[in-house]
């Protein structure tokens, strides 16, 4: 049982398409924050001798691949709450202000998605809109 409605770390991360719901969305964001701090420390640390272009390409690669996961999920999580996914630009443009960024990314985990499926597919919870087994039987 995996207790929520998507798995977390399914094809989904790297595609545009479907529905996420919150406490995924939650656990995707949770696991980028924790993976970047554990990623980033290292930059802390002095070069290797022989110059740090290996680790400018290194970081610059997990850049690049959590911006990614960041903008699928985000497109997910609007489209399971019932709105375009072109909203994710604003969603994007409003990181640029901190404080607004913010509560945009917590409207993002509070409101539920619509009940059932909308125009973007079936409900990432299942037809009653409640969290489901997803082990066949």
């Amino acid at each position: 049982m995996s207790g929520i409605g998507r798995p977390i770390f399914d094809a989904g991360l790297f595609s545009f398409k479907g529905r996420r719901d919150r406490l995924s969305f939650f656990l995707v964001g949770l696991t980028i924050f924790i993976v970047s701090v554990f990623v980033l420390s290292f930059a802390a640390l002095p070069a290797p001798s022989g110059g740090g272009d290996g680790w400018i390409l290194l970081f610059s690669a997990f850049a690049l691949l959590a911006a990614w996961i960041n903008l699928s999920t985000i497109t997910q999580r609007l489209r399971d709450i019932g709105l375009s996914p072109w909203w994710t630009i604003g969603v994007v443009v409003s990181y640029l202000a901190p404080f607004v960024g913010l509560v945009i990314s917590f409207l993002l985990l509070l409101l539920p998605g619509t009940k059932g499926p909308n125009i973007h597919g079936p409900s990432p919870l299942g037809e009653t809109g409640v969290i489901q087994d997803s082990e066949p039987e």
